[in-house]
């Protein structure tokens, strides 16, 4: 039998790995993450991944890291950036990154100076929060409706 957590579970489990539930009306939930390195990985009473995915991959999939080039994934089990495997990548906006057979998220970099990054679930996976995507939050972030025109 599963057992999905309460809000509160999830909120004293988010308040000790510096991550937030963002709510803001009208755009919809994020998971804000502050630290430089996250990992992702199958959501579990067991598991420690800092960004939760209700999908088949392992404990500890996948981590992306911020540096001061950019962001950059290190694969930990069998990992795909747009198509082709890798171990180790630079991330740029728009990769689609398949980890294990079939979930699928996207990285958007707003813009390439940007030290905030986005992550959406593109493959009918779930977060394992109530959220519709993964921010990677370093000195400041900018919602808006829409990207602004180059």
């Amino acid at each position: 039998m599963s057992v999905e957590p309460t809000i509160q579970e999830l909120s004293q489990v988010l308040e000790a790995t510096s991550q937030y539930l963002l709510w803001v009306d009208g755009v919809g939930g994020y998971l804000v993450c502050l630290s430089h390195r996250v990992t992702l990985g199958r959501a579990a009473p067991d598991a420690a991944a800092d960004i939760p995915l209700q999908a088949d991959v392992s404990r500890h999939h996948a981590t992306i890291q911020r540096d001061p080039e950019g962001y950059f994934l290190e694969a930990v089990r069998p990992v795909q950036v747009n198509g082709q495997p890798v171990e180790k990548v630079f991330l740029r906006s728009a990769d689609r990154i398949t980890l294990g057979g079939s979930c699928q998220v996207q990285f958007w970099q707003p813009v390439p100076l940007s030290a905030s990054a986005r992550l959406d679930v593109v493959s009918g996976h779930r977060f394992l929060h109530p959220v519709n995507a993964a921010v990677l939050m370093a000195d400041t972030l900018v919602f808006g409706p829409a990207p602004r025109p180059t």
